[in-house]
């Protein structure tokens, strides 16, 4: 922020008086406008951040409608019973395995 120098317009005509005035009015009304454009896009931004947005990130689709679920199904259809047992079996030991490291 610059300091005003109030000397310089001691020595000044009325005609240089009046066009500097007419400046700084000009200044003012353009920093007010810019003002009043950052304070209405600073309100916009807050209440976009507050607001959680409408549409989600990702789609998230149920169970009952995935193709992998349904594609494993047919597969656990199509299995023997000794098949599904065997991989039953598979499932326990791994479940009940103790990872150390």
């Amino acid at each position: 922020m610059q300091t005003l120098n109030y000397e310089k317009y001691e020595n000044m005509g009325y005609a240089e008086l009046k066009r500097s005035l007419n400046y700084a009015e000009k200044r003012k009304a353009k920093l007010e406008k810019q003002s009043k454009e950052n304070k209405d896009l600073i309100a916009y931004l807050k209440a976009k951040v507050k607001k959680p947005t409408k549409k989600p990130k990702y789609e998230f689709i149920p169970i009952e409608k995935a193709s992998c679920i349904k594609n494993a199904q047919k597969i656990w259809e199509s299995m023997t019973q000794e098949e599904r047992d065997r991989l039953d079996v598979e499932l326990q030991a791994d479940i009940n395995r103790t990872y150390d490291d």
